[in-house]
């Protein structure tokens, strides 16, 4: 929206109109008011390119690390409060300073969006609107949203909810008296004293800050609706600059709806990335522009429908991170491949300016991978593409670059490609050889021979191979506006390796078997906590046993919400396997749909419930159950569980994940007009 002072002319145009005396009289008191306190007048209209975008803001303050302030030593000491004396939100916050008295949130109440004569940016009108969508469909304040007014403070109403995003060094001086370190990208002050005041330097922070007060207002809501919050000044940031939800969308389909109420769920918990992982060993579920026939006889998610997905995360201040799976867990794709070449004879692509085809391009028939010692060979499609084969890779790029300017364009910034256990768990013979998970890095001698004469490494191993292939994946990526990240699991496990993964790729760190964090941190890699004994949610049977009350039977939610150290690169509890802050980029919790058939889309939506409250609680305050919490008095798992059953999954909830969510439409964004402006109104009336 766009605010400009009023024209002059007009006035005078309007001043010269009055016919009586009284009209006149009056109206040469107001102007000679108007002029001695210089009063502006403003007009609302949105505006689609402010002068810096919100999405470039956040851009530019992501990764600036922490700020601190000498003030922070000199603070006040809190005082320890009874866990009955404060709500679950005001314990999950950094820093929680009660004030003496109460408040009081009515229907009366409005959101006032602080604004001078600069635009106002959409994200920012669109965040509050959201909010006060929110807060309807929990009945705060009533069953419809709370008035919407934007303009100068001085115009602001007592009972008003003053809406500040403020400049970055300011607000980042006002904060850092009350928080050692403070990610400016999500944080925010929010203060209940003799009026309702929420500030910060971003529209996350922005919408961080509505969730703290629609969820204290929610807990604090009496039968008869009545909101009296006691007074208090919050200063909060998250303790993890990216909470990271993932979701196997590939193996198992889940639909539009429910994907989008996902987001609205996981945004509710503080999480604010999610990664969409639609390709695997046993499905593609998102269709591609160059290649439609890939999803064909599958459920499959459109370009429309991901449009959609996309756009919702992104209203609700997530970030998404799309993810397929290369050069492994390839099968289905490598299956579909063979199976449409075979019926589609004059089948071709073009890729780099090349043309592969059947008569052109030797052994186009497939892109499997295989392998090979000693003059042995056995293919199987489990191990994905063969990197030495240039139409193998070259089919693989073009999908990837398909998938990477189509979620570029919705303004996505993150791409995961994984590289994970890419040549599977199978045990089986190769001539007078077992080949195990173990040794199986020996029998690609096709992938060494290639690492020597193609890729001129002069001791050139498997291993570098594939490293290599991984760099120019993401080489390509970055090029697009990308950053990468990938999986630790097969990186820097063998002697042979000669070749480096590129320093600027993220390092997804889940199984610690054969390397660290803290190797891949000191090499200069952002490393991301995904251990699996904590973060693993896994859709499968394992001997005919539910494999989450067995191999995973640590990732339930009260032990995560106990015991898990976010910060923490171990499997084992009150472990210090830590990692320099610059190189710490996050922390996850996976949800994995091995055996998609074994459990429903409803089933999943409720045993990930807790475990994710569970994992996104620590991550956003990993004090809150304890005495270090933010009102001091440590919250308790049975203190969760009645929180996040208090708040019903998200707002406009309707009972089933795959339904629509029903949330009451917005207010709309009414500006505050000067005395001038409304004396005019009331006389042509």
């Amino acid at each position: 929206m766009t605010i400009r002072n009023t024209d002059r002319k007009t006035k005078r145009t309007a001043y010269r109109s009055f016919k009586t005396g009284a009209a006149r009289l009056l109206v040469s008191l107001l102007a000679c008011t108007l002029m001695v306190c210089a009063l502006p007048a403003y007009t609302f209209a949105y505006s689609d390119s402010p002068d810096m975008m919100a999405e470039e803001i956040a851009v530019d303050l992501y990764g600036q690390g922490s700020w601190t302030s000498e003030a922070y030593d000199a603070r006040e000491a809190r005082p320890r409060l009874e866990a009955s004396a404060g709500t679950f939100a005001e314990a999950l916050v950094q820093d929680y300073r009660p004030v003496a008295g109460t408040v009081d949130i009515t229907s009366d109440s409005r959101f006032y969006i602080v604004c001078g004569e600069d635009a106002v940016p959409q994200e920012l009108a669109d965040t509050v609107a959201l909010a006060g969508s929110m807060f309807a469909a929990y009945g705060i304040a009533g069953d419809r949203p709370l008035a919407i007014a934007y303009g100068p403070l001085d115009k602001a109403l007592e009972s008003d909810i003053i809406i500040d995003l403020m400049n970055r060094n300011e607000f980042l001086a006002e904060i850092t008296k009350h928080l050692e370190k403070a990610e400016p990208a999500e944080a925010y002050e929010l203060d209940a004293d003799e009026r309702i005041w929420l500030r910060a330097c971003t529209e996350d922070g922005i919408y961080q800050g509505l969730l703290t007060l629609m969820q204290i207002c929610l807990e604090k809501k009496t039968d008869a609706g009545r909101i009296t919050l006691n007074r208090f000044r919050i200063s909060d940031a998250p303790d993890l600059r990216e909470r990271t939800i993932f979701i196997d969308c590939a193996r198992k389909y889940f639909s539009k709806e429910w994907l989008r109420n996902f987001i609205r769920r996981a945004s509710l918990m503080r999480y604010n990335t999610i990664v969409l992982h639609f390709s695997e060993a046993e499905g593609l579920r998102f269709d591609s522009a160059v290649f439609p026939w890939l999803t064909e006889g599958l459920d499959s998610i459109s370009r429309d429908e991901m449009k959609e997905i996309v756009e919702t995360a992104h209203m609700y201040h997530m970030n998404v991170i799309p993810s397929i799976d290369t050069p492994g867990h390839n099968r289905y794709m490598v299956s579909k491949y063979a199976e449409y070449v075979k019926k589609n004879p004059d089948f071709s692509f073009t890729y780099g300016g090349v043309t592969y085809d059947r008569n052109t391009t030797k052994g186009f028939g497939s892109i499997a991978n295989h392998y090979a010692r000693d003059g042995h060979t056995l293919k199987v499609t489990d191990i994905g593409i063969d990197i030495t084969k240039e139409h193998a890779v070259a089919f693989s790029n073009a999908l990837i670059d398909d998938y990477a300017d189509f979620f570029r364009s919705l303004g996505c910034t993150g791409f995961d490609i994984c590289g994970d256990e890419i040549m599977g768990w199978s045990n089986f013979m190769l001539g007078d050889n077992e080949v195990s998970y173990d040794n199986r890095w020996l029998f690609l001698e096709h992938w060494s021979k290639y690492a020597r004469k193609v890729l001129g490494i002069g001791k050139g191993s498997s291993s570098d191979a594939f490293i290599s292939y991984l760099n120019s994946v993401t080489e390509r990526l970055e090029s697009k506006g990308y950053t990468c990240r990938v999986f630790n699991d097969e990186i820097d496990i063998n002697k042979n390796q000669h070749v480096d993964l590129r320093e600027s790729v993220a390092v997804t760190c889940w199984d610690l078997t054969n390397n660290s964090a803290k190797h891949f941190a000191e090499k200069g890699h952002t490393v991301y906590n995904g251990v699996m004994q904590w973060s693993y949610y896994v859709v499968r049977k394992i001997g005919g046993k539910d494999i989450m009350k067995g191999r995973y039977k640590t990732v339930n939610a009260e032990n995560i919400y106990k015991n898990w150290d976010p910060r923490s690169f171990s499997s084992k509890k009150k472990a210090e396997a830590y990692v320099a802050d610059d190189k710490f980029g996050g922390g996850y919790f996976f949800i994995w749909c091995d055996a998609p058939n074994y459990k429903d889309s409803v089933r999943i939506w409720i045993e990930t419930e807790m475990r994710m409250w569970a994992n996104s609680t620590r991550m956003w305050n990993p004090e809150v159950n304890s005495v270090d919490s933010g009102i001091r008095a440590a919250m308790t798992y049975d203190m969760l569980e009645a929180y996040a059953g208090m708040l019903g999954s998200f707002p406009g909830n309707a009972g089933d994940p795959g339904a629509p969510a029903n949330l009451p439409d917005p207010a709309t964004p009414q500006g505050e007009k000067t005395l001038w402006e409304k004396s005019l109104g009331d006389l042509e009336l």
